[in-house]
């Protein structure tokens, strides 16, 4: 999702959130290139697949040719590359395109496969995102609230957390150049019900030390 402006960036909110993100599985596509990448995923060790070497960090993920739902995930493709020891190979009918330009691919046939670009060295943790989220719904409980349980969730470059109460979001833009190419992780809120309008309330490493998850 390459957006340079605020308001480009809140119709695509509005075009995958208001739409139906809780309506339709969220990585329901056509065939062909997924524009904008099917999300991202973080490794937090190196990896080696089929010989090439994985340095730990966040990765766009795209897909062509097939769903990506069936590339993310804990049980999608790419994760069950990562899983392979150093000596597997992929499994069949799957190949890495070694001579590939650009980011590395994967294919399983013409046109069907995907690849992943990598953006960053992975500079915040897992741990470190959840005591945010945690701390960031004590902090703000009247802008926050949920009535269920509201597990942390990915969808393109989001990770988020959705308030069933207070029908409203609070994410993690790990796709930075949505809002400002030069600028760090963004921490996103949005309120569904007066306005929709996408917020970025400041940066991610900012928000890590006023909350002491860092």
């Amino acid at each position: 999702m390459k957006l340079s402006t605020r308001s480009s960036l809140q119709l695509q909110i509005s075009k995958y959130w208001v739409l139906g993100l809780f309506l339709v599985t969220p990585f329901t596509l056509a065939q062909g290139p997924a524009v904008p990448a099917c999300g991202i995923a973080n490794l937090y060790s190196s990896v080696e697949i089929d010989s090439r070497l994985f340095e730990k960090g966040s990765y766009r993920v795209h897909a062509f040719g097939m769903g990506c739902d069936e590339v993310m995930g804990s049980s999608g493709l790419f994760e069950q590359f990562m899983d392979l020891s150093d000596s597997q190979p992929l499994p069949s009918p799957w190949i890495s395109l070694s001579d590939a330009i650009g980011a590395p691919k994967f294919s399983a046939a013409a046109g069907v496969g995907f690849r992943v670009e990598r953006l960053s060295d992975l500079s915040y943790s897992e741990l470190e995102r959840e005591c945010f989220f945690e701390w960031a719904e004590g902090y703000a409980a009247k802008l926050l609230r949920s009535d269920s349980s509201h597990p942390t969730m990915m969808y393109r470059s989001f990770e988020y957390r959705y308030y069933n109460v207070s029908n409203s979001y609070l994410a993690f833009d790990n796709d930075n150049s949505n809002i400002n190419p030069a600028s760090d992780v963004r921490v996103i809120y949005v309120d569904m019900t007066n306005s929709s309008d996408l917020v970025d309330v400041g940066s991610i490493a900012d928000w890590l030390v006023t909350s002491n998850c860092r």
